[in-house]
């Protein structure tokens, strides 16, 4: 859809409906040189906030969102930080004592900067402002969205793509249009856009492990994670394991610690068992639900409720609505849900419906979600049922994306966009020891895919935080043998040292993500495309 169509038609429902007003990019950020955007209009509505960074740029904010700002007026330097965070191996929960801390750390020098921030747990973005460089980071795997570019003599740093589309003029990317207009796209794989393109010209998504620079009026990204090999340990290895389950644990004290009214989210698979397990000796300070809006969720909210009642703990189960006709106003949020996204994917009508029960829930203050670990199992391989190359190559990226049916130009264009950005960020090849695979699921199933999942549930009433979103913690994970991590050996080592009473609960949670005709032609499809 045009954009300036798409913002018209928008803003006519909306100004009839207030009450959906504050769901347009809720809990977003702009961080710009325009110091002249009114708030009281479309697409603010007057529930953001303006707030001074330097003598040069200004962050507009969400009400629903944090920001936290610390500025040194002697040396000039500022840092923000959007969102929140926490360390579990400091135990540090105050963001600005985080950014305090992290200021001085980069001034002692770039890498020690990033070994702090490779221990933070949480979903944020943190901006750093002096008069050499602005520099731009997110957490380990980017679910605090970053979006960066200049625009009409201004630059920006933005949570949605189309939030500049909605108080500028940027102009569309006609590849990236035909792409999310093509039937390939639309139907086949996964929605997510090839490298760091959007659909707009002028910004570039950020992602994992980068970060991006501004000095001297260009921006450029400079890859910070990894910089060597990691250690490879054992199964055997009892001490890792346990630093991994300390570490996980920690991060779940923490947000007991930081929220009043903390959630566990559970389907009674691997992942959210992890996190369970982890909430041992805390299990009083935490509210625990699962929610099904379709058969397969329905099995597996009965096994989170057979699992939570095995351990004595109350556990909440949400049936979701199977029908629009249920949900005022339908349309008008399953609108806001694909204008957020600047219209490059809209989630499944089920999915809408979640959303919608969600973004008015008040049970709890924050939800822990459970993903991230997925990194460290293999997960891809899993879900192709093979071993996958050593070395990936930009057709690998671009079959993983989506399956492109008889358009071979859009094919090679989508292979030349990873190429050039797999380039640029140097992961072209596998860096040092870390698997190729490994890092494709970090930084662009998690870090494009996965950005945009989050972005979607930034409707919902409360905050999401993920215990496992950590770097440092990730790495761990890796340090393990592939086929160890793939039989999910980390996640159910880390689950009887936190919860021994694991071992004794019988559960059967079949995940159908891995099984059926559609993972079968998709394991096919690759194996032609990869030797075209």
């Amino acid at each position: 859809m045009n954009s300036e169509v798409a913002k018209n038609s928008l803003k006519a429902n909306l100004d009839e409906n207030v009450q959906f007003q504050h769901l347009l990019f809720r809990r977003g950020y702009v961080v710009t040189t325009n110091g002249s955007i009114p708030l009281d209009s479309y697409p603010f509505y007057g529930n953001w906030e303006k707030y001074n960074v330097n003598r040069n740029y200004v962050a507009y904010v969400h009400r629903d969102q944090s920001i936290f700002v610390f500025r040194e007026e002697d040396t000039e330097h500022t840092i923000i930080l959007i969102g929140h965070a926490y360390n579990p191996f400091s135990g540090e929960i105050d963001e600005k004592t985080i950014i305090k801390k992290a200021l001085l750390l980069y001034k002692q020098g770039i890498n020690a900067f990033f070994e702090y921030i490779n221990e933070l747990t949480g979903i944020f973005v943190i901006g750093i402002f002096n008069s050499r460089e602005i520099i731009f980071v997110q957490d380990c795997t980017a679910m605090e969205a970053c979006f960066y570019g200049s625009c009409m003599g201004n630059v920006y740093f933005l949570s949605h793509a189309q939030l500049l589309a909605d108080i500028s003029s940027p102009k569309e990317n006609k590849f990236i249009k035909r792409l999310c207009n093509s039937y390939s796209y639309n139907h086949f794989g996964t929605k997510y856009l090839p490298g760091d393109l959007t659909v707009f010209q002028e910004l570039r998504r950020l992602g994992p492990n980068v970060y991006v620079r501004l000095s001297n009026d260009a921006f450029s990204l400079t890859r910070f994670y990894p910089l060597r090999d990691h250690p490879e340990v054992l199964p055997t290895d009892t001490e890792t394991l346990e630093t991994i389950a300390k570490t996980i644990r920690n991060s779940v004290y923490l947000c007991a610690d930081k929220w009043k009214k903390p959630a566990i989210s559970l389907s009674g698979g691997l992942d959210s068992r992890t996190t369970l397990a982890a909430s041992n000796g805390r299990y009083k300070d935490f509210y625990y639900y699962s929610f099904f809006c379709k058969a397969q969720e329905k099995d597996d909210a009965d096994a989170a409720h057979k699992i939570c009642d095995s351990l004595g703990l109350e556990h909440t189960v949400y049936p979701i609505t199977d029908s629009n006709q249920n949900i005022p106003n339908f349309e008008l949020f399953k609108t806001i849900i694909s204008h957020n996204e600047a219209y490059m994917h809209t989630p499944p009508e089920h999915e809408i419906r979640k959303y919608y029960f969600l973004s008015s829930l008040n049970d709890f203050d924050v939800e822990l979600k459970s993903w991230a670990s997925e990194i460290g199992r293999a997960y891809w391989e899993k879900r192709y049922g093979f071993r996958l190359p050593n070395k990936l190559t930009p057709r690998d990226f671009s079959v993983f994306q989506t399956r492109f049916v008889g358009t071979p130009i859009l094919l090679r264009q989508n292979d030349a966009a990873y190429k050039q950005y797999l380039k640029k960020t140097g992961l072209l090849n596998p860096p040092f020891n870390y698997e190729h695979t490994d890092m494709f699921y970090w930084e662009y199933r998690f870090g494009s895919n996965g950005t945009t999942v989050t972005m979607e549930q930034q409707v919902f009433n409360f905050n999401v935080t993920m215990p496992m979103n950590n770097r440092k913690l990730m790495d761990m994970f890796l340090w393990f043998p592939h086929e160890f991590r793939k039989n999910d050996g980390v996640n159910k080592a880390t689950i009887l040292i936190n919860e021994p009473k694991f071992a004794s609960i019988n559960y059967d949670v079949h995940n159908g993500y891995f099984a059926g005709r559609r993972i079968k032609l998709e394991g096919l499809y690759y194996r032609i495309c990869h030797f075209l």
